[in-house]
C-alpha cells in the first residue's frame, strides 16, 4: 500500500490531506516535528512526503533540503502546501528537484490529482539527481564531511535507543578518533587535514552496513551507531573499521598520509533500556580510556 508522510502546522489541512490520500486507498501518517520527518523517512522510505513551510523543530524547506542531501531520501517526491502566494513563491525559488507545490484553499479534487502525479513521479524519476548544498542543512549534516551533525546524530541515538528498548533490541555505537589529526595539520594546514576527514568519511560510509548510521562528533572525532548489535557485534565491527582505515593511504596533493585511529564502544542490552541516553559517554569514556592506553586501540565501555 502506498504510504504519505504529512507534516504540516495547520490541523485542517492534515484532515484534508489524510481525508484525500485514505480516498485513493492509501495510507496517510502525520507527523508533528521536523526532525521526526527526517527521522521517519529515513527509516520507513515513504511514497511521497507532504511538507508546509512551517513545522516545528525545523522549517519545511530545510526539511526538503536535508531529504534531498540524503543519499537514500533525495529521490522521494516532496509536495508542499502552501498558504499564499508569497510562500508559494519561496518554494519554487528554493528550485529543488521532485518538488511541487499546492496552494491554499485546498479541494479534494486537485489534492488527489496532485497525489497520483506524486505516485507517478516516484516511480519515473531516474537516480542520479544532483544533491543540493544550502546552509539550511547544516543542522542535519555536517560540513565538510557531508556525514550527520554532532546534533543530529546524537538525536539518532536517542531515537534509536527509544526504538531498541520499545522493541528489546540491542543497540551498540562506536566512537572512533584520529589519534594523529593534529600532526597532518601541522605538516599540511587545515585544509589538507579537511581532505583527509572527508575521505576517512567517505571510506567509514562505504565500510558500514546500510542501516548504520555515522556522524561527526568533533573535527576528529565519528560516531556510529549500530541497530540490533550487541558487545561482541560493536567491538567487532569497530575492530575491522579501525584495520580499514589504518591499512589505507589517504592523500594531501601527491602525497600519502596514513591515519592512526583509536576506538571506543558501548552497548545497550535488552535489559537496560534505561541507559540508551548515557551510550555516548559510555564510548567517550572507553575511547578515553583506549587514547591513554599504550597498547589497546579499542576499548569497550
Amino acid at each position: 500500500m502506498k504510504r504519505f508522510l504529512i507534516a504540516h502546522g495547520d490541523k485542517f489541512t492534515r484532515r484534508t490531506l489524510e481525508t484525500a490520500i485514505s480516498d485513493l486507498g492509501y495510507r496517510a501518517e502525520s507527523v508533528q516535528d521536523g526532525l521526526d520527518v527526517v527521522d521517519r523517512t529515513l527509516d520507513e522510505r515513504p511514497d511521497a512526503v507532504l511538507l508546509g513551510l512551517n513545522i516545528p523543530g525545523a522549517g519545511g524547506l530545510q526539511i526538503a533540503r536535508t531529504l534531498r542531501t540524503l543519499q537514500t531520501t533525495k529521490e522521494i517526491p516532496i509536495l508542499f502546501i502552501t498558504d499564499n502566494t508569497a510562500e508559494s513563491t519561496r518554494v519554487l525559488q528554493a528550485a529543488l528537484a521532485g518538488v511541487a507545490c499546492l496552494q491554499a484553499p485546498l479541494e479534494i479534487g486537485r489534492v488527489r490529482e496532485q497525489l497520483m502525479r506524486l505516485i507517478a513521479r516516484g516511480q519515473t524519476d531516474s537516480p542520479g539527481a544532483p544533491q543540493p548544498t544550502s546552509l539550511e542543512t547544516l543542522a542535519i549534516t555536517d560540513p565538510p564531511t557531508g556525514l550527520f551533525s554532532r546534533t543530529y546524530i546524537l538525536h539518532r541515538l536517542a531515537y534509536e535507543g527509544a526504538r531498541a528498548t520499545r522493541y528489546q533490541h540491542e543497540l551498540a555505537v562506536i566512537l572512533i578518533a584520529l589519534d594523529n589529526l593534529d600532526a597532518i595539520v601541522k605538516r599540511h594546514g587545515q585544509r589538507g587535514a579537511d581532505a583527509i576527514c572527508m575521505d576517512v568519511a567517505s571510506l567509514i560510509r562505504r565500510s558500514i552496513r546500510m542501516v548504520d548510521l555515522v556522524g561527526r562528533t568533533e573535527t576528529a572525532q565519528f560516531l556510529i551507531i549500530l541497530p540490533e548489535t550487541g558487545g561482541s557485534g560493536g567491538a567487532a565491527a569497530a575492530q575491522r573499521l579501525c584495520n580499514v582505515l589504518e591499512a589505507a593511504l589517504f592523500y594531501v596533493g601527491q602525497k600519502p598520509e596514513p591515519v592512526r585511529v583509536r576506538a571506543g564502544v558501548a552497548h545497550l542490552s535488552q535489559t537496560d533500556g534505561a541507559d540508551y541516553l548515557a551510550l555516548f559517554a559510555y564510548a567517550e569514556n572507553a575511547l578515553q580510556r583506549a587514547q591513554d592506553s599504550a597498547t589497546l586501540r579499542i576499548i569497550e565501555g
